[in-house]
């Protein structure tokens, strides 16, 4: 699953958090994934450069399996 952390801030290589309304400005892609890491703890990130985006990866949660069917006609219950 992945959520958009930063939004490209023009000109140049600036960027600012999506969620944040203070909007600060870092000013390089390097301090911007800096803070996401900081903020979410994950290290997997996708850059979409025409979107001007950078997207936090996370996994997404384990399933847990079905247990089996049990039959009382077997005695199992």
């Amino acid at each position: 699953m992945r959520e958009a952390i930063l939004k490209r801030y023009p000109p140049g290589d600036r960027w600012v958090d999506v969620h944040d309304t203070t909007e600060e400005v870092f000013i390089s892609l390097t301090e911007g994934l800096q803070y996401a890491f900081e903020l979410t703890k994950c290290t997997e990130f996708h850059i979409d450069a025409k979107e001007g985006k950078v997207y936090v990866v996370r996994p997404d949660p384990v399933k847990q399996p079905e247990p089996p069917k049990q039959f009382s006609l077997y005695g199992e219950e």
